[in-house]
């Protein structure tokens, strides 16, 4: 959905207008009390920095410069030098008191909040969340506050220095609206997340841009001006950059509390909930995939190279993948070929980059279980792989235990090319490398008598045998996922996996689970069907292969941090080893 600047603008005004007087009703003494201190905690602060410059003046000339000699004399100058740094050490002191009460009624402010919603918690951390969405809705108020003050106090100061900087920021807003009213369609994603993610950096430049601009006033005006007066410009110059930048952080806060709406709805409000958490590249999919415009997506797939994509009838094909799209075509042709376009919600998706690899490899014509890859690209942020192959169909459920027991069989058989092995191998650790004693022995957190102990101690003891045991199982190419959904069948009945982005090298067997063992997957079997294919494993030991599928086993267990049911695990394996010995 498109959100215009404007409406942008109007709605967190709205927003927040209705924030704090959900806020101040649950805590006003605390919420009311907390904007007046924002505003003197930077006006301390402020204070603070000025005056030890005047000291340092004072200080460093012979003489009493003439912009301070209506108040400072040769008589009373030692007195004003340790009257300024005495004021300057108490306007800091000021500053930290203010950030302290700030901080007390900001904890006291949260709690009245959730004692308020009378609700169980809704997440991780609910009461600093509630102290965070306190003090930033005092702190905007505060901060308008100063905002107000300090442009009140400018135009008495000096008007021409406030309407020059009144007029730059109007430009600097009109110059950001409208490249946020750009940047707003769909194909426009991956500009937008840019602009959103390099805001503080453009924020803080425009903030100095802005400081240097009243630096550069104040010059002009006392190079023409023989009345303008140095206690005059230098505070507002200090005032400029302090509330320049107060509203950087102004700006930062608004944005905090768009994005966490929905939870801080959720908190301050008795009836509303936590609903599901949408980003904007989630929502900016969505839009771009709609049926009023997805066909400018494939305009601009063909327009990569992909003539072939133009033209056609595409259909959605649920694919069961998250933050994935899939669309099916038939040629027009003749022939019974089908183009399946893969559309990625992120453009440098790491999956997608695997795929890739994978597709760039010679395994891919080796094993046969890939349709072809006719090419692969970026459109408007989103990533894609253009596919071909045969009339493809789903799989039944009858048919899908055979057909993954046949894909697991020619995966565990190839050997891929070196240049593929090598980086997954370099990328993901294999089973031997995932586990270690250490990692093991949490455990122990699970044994309740000495026997559990005992059993624990038996198996980290022969920590090295099973290591040593695993490390003769070669590794092997695997695809993590073979779901019913990414597991087509073709006209002559090959199985072909359309995702790939879960590919590895592990050791073979950490796909399986234990119960396998007992049915399609027994080792002795296994391994004599695969001893008639090249020796493949022809020195593997059948209790090599089933030590490798009860450890994944249990580091899935241990992962979900089962630790009871991790000591039921350890049997079978110590009686393992204990063969193996």
């Amino acid at each position: 959905m498109s959100i215009r600047f404007s409406s942008l603008i109007r709605d967190y005004w709205r927003y927040l207008l209705e924030l704090s007087r959900r806020v101040s009703s649950c805590a006003p003494a605390s919420f009311f009390g907390s904007i007046p201190l924002v505003t003197l905690s930077q006006v301390s602060f402020i204070l603070a920095f000025m005056l030890p410059l005047k000291v340092i003046i004072l200080i460093g000339t012979e003489g009493i410069p003439r912009y301070l000699q209506f108040f400072v004399t040769e008589a009373n100058r030692e007195r004003w030098i340790v009257l300024l740094a005495l004021a300057a050490v108490g306007f800091f002191l000021a500053y930290l008191a203010t950030t302290a009460m700030l901080k007390r009624l900001a904890n006291h402010g949260g709690q009245q909040i959730r004692a308020r919603g009378n609700k169980a918690a809704l997440f991780d951390a609910e009461q600093d969340f509630a102290h965070d969405v306190f003090l930033r809705t005092a702190e905007t108020w505060g901060t308008i506050l100063l905002v107000v003050g300090a442009f009140v106090l400018g135009l008495v100061l000096e008007w021409r220095l406030v309407v020059i900087l009144l007029l730059a920021l109007a430009v600097e807003t009109l110059v950001l609206g409208r490249y946020w009213n750009r940047f707003q369609e769909p194909e426009q994603a991956e500009v937008r997340e840019q602009f959103v993610q390099n805001r503080m950096n453009m924020l803080l430049n425009l903030a100095g841009i802005n400081t240097f601009l009243a630096f550069g006033v104040l010059v002009v005006l006392f190079l023409v001006d023989p009345a303008m007066n140095f206690i005059v410009g230098l505070v507002m110059f200090i005032l400029t950059r302090q509330v320049l930048q107060r509203m950087v952080k102004g700006v930062q806060d608004a944005y905090f509390m768009l994005q966490q709406r929905e939870r801080i709805e959720a908190l301050v409000h008795p009836d509303r909930h936590v609903r599901e958490k949408r980003n904007p590249q989630s929502v900016g999919f969505e839009a771009l995939l709609m049926p009023d415009r997805r066909d400018r997506l494939f305009e601009a797939v063909a327009e990569q190279g992909y003539p072939e994509v133009a033209g056609l009838s595409w259909a959605w094909n649920d694919c069961g993948a998250r933050g994935q799209a899939l669309y099916v075509a038939r040629p027009r042709s003749g022939d019974q070929a089908e183009l399946r376009l893969k559309v990625y919600k992120n453009g440098k998706d790491g999956g997608l980059a695997r795929e890739v690899q994978f597709y760039q490899s010679r395994s891919v014509s080796e094993l046969g279980l890939a349709a072809e890859c006719v090419g692969s690209g970026s459109v408007y942020g989103r990533g894609f792989v253009l596919l071909r192959s045969g009339r493809l169909e789903t799989c039944s459920g009858k048919e899908h235990p055979a057909l993954v027991r046949k894909v697991r069989m020619q995966l565990w058989r190839h050997r891929p090319d070196q240049d593929l092995a090598d980086r997954l191998q370099r990328s993901f650790a294999a089973l031997p490398d995932r586990l270690d004693s250490e990692w093991l022995g949490r455990i122990r957190l699970g044994c309740n008598d000495r026997d559990d102990e005992q059993l624990l101690d038996a198996f980290l003891g022969r920590f090295a045998t099973f290591r040593s045991l695993v490390d003769t199982v070669p590794r092997v190419l695997l695809n993590r996922n073979l779901s019913r959904t990414n597991l087509l069948v073709s006209g002559e009945g090959q199985p072909v996996l359309l995702n790939w982005d879960g590919i590895g090298l592990d050791t073979m067997g950490v796909d399986l689970s234990v119960a396998d063992l007992e049915k399609a997957y027994r080792p002795e079997s296994i391994l004599a069907e695969l001893s008639e294919s090249e020796g493949v494993a022809a020195h593997i030991d059948s209790r090599a292969l089933e030590l490798v599928v009860h450890l994944a086993e249990l580091e899935k267990i241990v992962g979900r941090e089962a630790y009871r049911q991790s000591l039921k695990a350890l049997a079978p394996i110590v009686q393992i080893l204990e063969r193996s010995e």
